[in-house]
């Protein structure tokens, strides 16, 4: 090790000793800070109590505001129609002026050509690109396109291993809800239709129903759209409304609502009383914290 580098790493070590004894003789005695009064015990076991409450619920539901890609209010393309969503323009100058034109609309050979260019034509919204929805049905065949026309209820099981017989039963009655009450039900799972026949048996009622609407994409894919094992997520139109848990999807009563609201409003709703709801919980947990 060169000198100079030997030297400089003493010299940090003494300034960060040097530092530390500072620090503790500036509050030195300890006993003229006084004893903590029973407030800030009592504050600070409030504080800590609600962040442990807060993760679990966070863990175990869904988190009050959703920084995935999959996001209410997200606008969903397939790889069926990722390819018809760009075109190709053409830039040609004359006496100074560019324009714009496309093949079907080319100018006279008094342009002259400078350059050609793709683009989106129904470019991304703010916050980024539109997620990618891209699964194939038990022939393998990619059937994306189902899941960008009207009302669909995406349920997604991310760890069919980790699903029970109830559970499954949960996601049949589901389907048969969502059916009746004239939405596009899919049933997203990882992996392949022989690990999907290799779990545990379930009740051929619900089994019959299950693959009536089987599908397979990635595990990823998955945990981005609904973190909840066996959850149900709400697109209208290829645009994400709103994200239902495992154990509170919508009955086929609650279905038939949905069909009868305006989507757009449903989803800045949620989305919004979510952010409020988590806004507020910071703004009580900081408050808790001032006084410690």
């Amino acid at each position: 090790m060169p000198y100079t580098s030997l030297t400089a790493r003493r010299c940090s070590k003494t300034s960060y000793c040097a530092l530390l004894v500072l620090a503790v003789i500036a509050f030195a005695p300890f006993k003229d800070l006084g004893e903590p009064k029973k407030r800030k015990y009592i504050s600070f076991f409030i504080a800590a109590a609600s962040i442990a409450g807060f993760t679990l619920y966070s863990l175990n539901s869904l988190p009050l505001v959703d920084y995935t890609s999959f996001r209410p209010g997200s606008e969903l393309i397939s790889s069926s129609n990722e390819d018809n969503d760009f075109k190709s323009t053409f830039i040609y100058e004359k006496n100074g002026q560019k324009g714009v034109f496309t093949l079907d609309k080319l100018p006279d050979s008094t342009w002259t050509f400078v350059k050609a260019e793709t683009v989106r034509m129904n470019g991304p919204k703010a916050g980024g690109e539109p997620p990618i929805l891209t699964f194939t049905d038990t022939t393998g065949t990619y059937r994306d396109e189902l899941a960008t026309s009207g009302n669909v209820m995406a349920l997604t099981v991310y760890d069919p291993s980790g699903m029970k017989g109830d559970d499954w039963t949960r996601i049949a009655t589901a389907i048969d809800g969502a059916s009746k009450a004239g939405f596009t039900p899919l049933l997203l799972v990882s992996g392949n239709k022989a690990r999907f026949e290799s779990l545990p048996a379930m009740i051929p009622e619900a089994r019959e129903t299950l693959l009536s609407h089987l599908f397979f994409t990635d595990r990823k894919t998955l945990l981005a759209m609904n973190r909840s094992n066996g959850g149900g997520t709400w697109f209208n139109d290829g645009e994400l409304i709103k994200k239902f848990h495992s154990g509170s999807l919508p009955t086929e009563e609650q279905f038939l609502e949905m069909t009868g609201d305006d989507p757009t409003d449903i989803m800045l709703h949620t989305s919004t009383k979510g952010r409020l709801r988590f806004q507020g919980f910071l703004l009580y947990t900081i408050a808790l914290l001032l006084l410690i």
